[in-house]
């Protein structure tokens, strides 16, 4: 989880300045079929540590979700109309921790873990078929380079009303994240919990977040 969080964060970073130059489609084809590589990865994997590197590259191929979709938002509306459709991403975005960890507890005690992956791997390609044949292009590509993008950033670290917004995000999304990591060890060990009963219950939180 780990592993996969911390490159979900650097892909995140990195994605947006590339998609400004190489287009939001691209690289939302291009991540959604490194996701679906790494996951059949994942699934096949016969070790920790294969498993360990298909999480890593999913995070690299996911990322695109997380931080083009923000993106492609802002290409299309406006700074007002842009912060009401970002709040409705993220309300929709706070059903997949209601929903996934019960819908996965099922899986692996119906057909195994490995059933987890594959059922990604379907949504994926869904994901990705839907990209292809209904994502225009959104952006207009950037006249700046890679680097010359990267050396606006202590620019955006001198902003006050930057650090307000992403210690914001920061504690609420960190402490939820915290509970992710330690939730299923403490209830699979103290109190006895199987997989789908853990997942059910995963779902308190997130309907806070919700809200």
């Amino acid at each position: 989880l780990s592993v996969f969080l911390a490159f979900l964060a650097i892909g995140a970073v990195i994605s947006g300045p590339i998609s400004d130059i190489f287009g939001r489609s691209p690289i939302f084809i291009a991540g959604f079929t490194l996701y679906l590589a790494a996951t059949v990865l994942c699934a096949l994997a016969p070790n920790i540590e294969t498993l360990i590197a298909g999480r890593m590259l999913q995070a690299i191929g996911g990322c695109v979700s997380l931080s083009l979709t923000r993106a492609i938002i802002r290409d299309l509306h406006g700074a007002k109309t842009s912060a009401a459709m970002i709040g409705a991403v993220t309300m929709g975005m706070a059903v997949v921790p209601m929903i996934s960890p019960g819908l996965g507890g099922l899986l692996d005690e119906a057909f195994g873990w490995k059933s987890v992956f594959w059922f990604f791997f379907a949504i994926g390609g869904l994901m990705l078929w839907l990209v292809y044949v209904d994502l225009g292009e959104t952006a207009q590509k950037s006249s700046k380079s890679l680097i010359g993008q990267f050396k606006e950033y202590p620019e955006l670290l001198r902003s006050p009303r930057f650090w307000g917004y992403s210690l914001a995000a920061a504690f609420c999304s960190g402490s939820f994240f915290a509970y992710l990591g330690g939730a299923p060890l403490m209830k699979n060990k103290v109190f006895g919990m199987g997989p789908s009963e853990l997942g059910f219950y995963f779902g308190g939180p997130a309907i806070g977040f919700f809200l």
